[in-house]
């Protein structure tokens, strides 16, 4: 990497960061779960093409960042008295894809990252029709 280029990168990541405060601070529950969901939709994806590229380095921060979205992001904001079963079978799920994400650190199998990316989607959508919006939330 040269110099600008990770100066670049440098900057580009304090925007991200300097952004995802803003939006956090102004959204509403909901909405974060929604940022949350496609936050993890983008890493997988970028996942896929580090897996393409046989970019190991950034195949693994991604799966370690994807991890980190599915543990601080959503099994921590699960709230089992309120949720009851519903919370549940969400906090089964979300141990679901952390084991193929733990798999998919040694495996790095195409076919599991393509699954789990379905199933992330198909909840995202669920999310969004439960949260009564057709679209997802975009800074």
């Amino acid at each position: 990497m040269t110099p600008s280029h990770s100066r670049h990168r440098s900057a580009a990541s304090g925007y991200l960061r300097i952004r995802n405060e803003s939006l956090t601070q102004q959204s509403s529950p909901q909405e974060l779960i929604l940022l949350v969901y496609e936050s993890l939709v983008d890493r997988l994806v970028k996942c896929q093409g580090y897996l393409a590229q046989s970019d190991d380095g950034e195949f693994d921060r991604e799966i370690l960042k994807s991890m980190q979205l599915i543990q601080y992001g959503l099994r921590d904001s699960l709230s089992f008295d309120l949720g009851g079963e519903v919370a549940v079978n969400l906090d089964h799920t979300y141990a679901t894809w952390m084991m193929v994400l733990e798999f998919l650190n040694t495996s790095r199998s195409a076919d599991r990252l393509n699954n789990l990316l379905v199933s992330v989607r198909d909840v995202h959508e669920a999310w969004k029709t439960a949260f009564g919006t057709s679209k997802a939330v975009k800074g």
